[in-house]
């Protein structure tokens, strides 16, 4: 899935005030809001539901692609408008990881549903299912950091530190 997105800020407009975004739920620093990890929440708990209750598959075929600009016009949030101005001003930085990781978490859940309606077998499903979902909540937890603001670096250390510690667990080779 690719994004558009502008990739500057206007540095000519006034940065907007921080109590304005907190009151409007958005981080009074980056200006950009942890309620569009909703779309892929839900994404996520269909998913977990799927292995108990395979027509969840059938209800995550209606999930619809979006990136945080076209949620936001879509959405019912209070501050809208709000929302997409402050994420305009975002730091193009934070903007651009963030597209990144909801661009791969859209591909995750489009082809873990392409996948569900081939019909797999009921392990095969289960498989699949658990792949996508330990990807998806890893790249949830990175869009939230970038949301609030924790440096890219430290979101990106977060994946290896947990290679790390898959690698302390994992089977010793076999002698």
């Amino acid at each position: 899935m690719t994004l558009a997105e502008p990739n500057h800020t206007d540095a000519s407009a006034p940065r907007l005030d921080p109590e304005r975004l907190r009151a409007a739920n958005l981080h009074p620093e980056t200006g950009l809001a942890t309620d569009y990890l909703n779309r892929f929440n839900e994404a996520i708990m269909l998913l977990e539901l799927v292995p108990d209750d395979p027509g969840c598959a059938e209800e995550l075929a209606h999930w619809e692609p979006a990136d945080y600009v076209q949620h936001f016009s879509r959405s019912s949030f209070k501050a809208r408008d709000l929302a997409i101005e402050a994420y305009h001003r975002a730091p193009a930085v934070l903007r651009h990881r963030l597209n990144e990781i909801g661009a791969t978490m859209t591909d995750i859940i489009v082809q873990a549903r392409a996948a569900l309606a081939a019909g797999p077998a009921e392990d095969e499903a289960r498989a699949l299912v658990e792949a996508a979902l330990a990807d998806l909540k890893e790249y949830l937890s990175e869009a939230s950091a970038v949301i609030h603001g924790k440096p890219l670096q430290e979101a990106a250390s977060t994946r290896e530190t947990q290679d790390g510690v898959d690698a302390l667990f994992a089977d010793p080779p076999a002698r």
